[in-house]
């Protein structure tokens, strides 16, 4: 027999659980008290629903909808850093998620010339992510390419040319100190 904390009744030991943490082998509270613990838990959380998702969380994860409702809520927030946001945290296995977040805000204005995560143009982002889908995105609505963006995209044509016209570029850095 053993005395619950939780009901106050003392009880034969198979009402409670095992807990190698237990000197006596025992878990502290009987199955209905630690029943009777979680189903209340699982109530609140059922009843407190979650707080908005920001618009930033929601371009890191590739969440359309909640970016779309984010921005409706919120108003209007710094499109082109969200899209930095996007093209920094998309993959390859999630190239349809963050595809259409990046046609959404650059639909809504966001700038595909800019800089985005660590100064970087956001054809570089691009191509770092490995989503082709994203750089092909950012060439159609007119993001620049540079030397340093045809090198990260795999230009290689486009960088031979550049050097084969100034071969001090492939010492040059760029605004970021990047060569």
């Amino acid at each position: 027999m053993k005395l619950c904390p939780g009901c106050n009744e003392e009880k034969p030991l198979g009402h409670f659980n095992s807990s190698s943490k237990a000197p006596d082998g025992k878990a502290a509270r009987c199955r209905a008290c630690v029943n009777r613990r979680r189903r209340a838990s699982t109530r609140r959380a059922r009843t407190n629903p979650r707080a908005p998702m920001s618009a930033q969380a929601a371009a890191k994860k590739g969440d359309i909808a909640a970016l779309r409702a984010a921005v409706e809520r919120d108003g209007s927030p710094d499109l082109t850093r969200l899209l930095g946001t996007t093209l920094a945290w998309a993959t390859e296995t999630k190239a349809s998620r963050f595809g259409d977040v990046a046609t959404y805000l650059l639909d809504m204005g966001a700038d595909p010339g800019a800089r985005g995560a660590m100064g970087m143009p956001m054809l570089c982002l691009a191509a770092r992510s490995g989503v082709a889908r994203l750089v092909d995105l950012l060439h159609e609505r007119g993001a620049p390419e540079t030397f340093y963006t045809a090198a990260a995209l795999g230009a290689v044509d486009a960088v031979r040319r550049e050097l084969n016209v100034r071969p001090a570029t492939a010492k040059a850095q760029d605004e970021n100190g990047m060569t």
